[in-house]
């Protein structure tokens, strides 16, 4: 008897210590205190971080418009808890810039993946509105390649803002 007892409260501690959440949400306080960053990235169904002078690839759709796939990869953030009754992630607006002209836009409210103490996103379109660019400027061939600069904006539900850009080649 004694020894069904002793097993019954080995198994109820180990069960009690098993429901334990040690990883209690950091406050909004406590993330100020750390270092924040974002990242950009693209992919589909993979995150891929770009660097300066990357391609990023137009992908053409059945009705004549344009995307590409975007992603970001942030720390020091609040991630939030999603979507639920309120719809507290991060929000990230990206744009694509051709010099001072703007061909692009792609935001996402989603819920990010918990990956290596990172939180990221991939898979979110970016829109190309690159129909008012003249893609014959530059002579008898059309130009099938852009250099472009990607801005992303992070906002968090602490406030914390993080902005970063990458100068990109927009490949058609």
């Amino acid at each position: 008897m004694t020894r069904c007892l002793t097993l019954t409260a080995l198994l109820l501690s180990a069960t009690a210590l098993i429901g334990c959440d040690e990883d209690e949400p950091e406050t909004c306080e406590e993330l100020a205190q750390r270092d924040a960053s974002l990242e950009l990235g693209t992919g589909e169904d993979l995150y891929e971080a770009l660097e300066d002078g990357d391609p990023i690839y137009a992908v053409h759709g059945p009705q004549g418009g344009s995307h590409a796939w975007v992603g970001a990869r942030a720390t020091g953030i609040d991630p939030g808890e999603g979507f639920g009754e309120t719809n507290d992630g991060p929000q990230i607006t990206w744009t694509l810039w051709y010099g001072d002209t703007y061909i692009g836009e792609g935001s996402s409210a989603s819920r990010l993946l918990e990956l290596d103490g990172a939180y990221q996103v991939e898979g979110q379109m970016l829109f190309l509105e690159t129909w008012d660019l003249d893609l014959w400027e530059y002579g008898e061939e059309p130009v099938y390649e852009l250099e472009v600069t990607l801005v992303a904006e992070l906002e968090d539900a602490c406030g914390t803002v993080l902005t970063t850009e990458r100068e990109l080649t927009l490949v058609f």
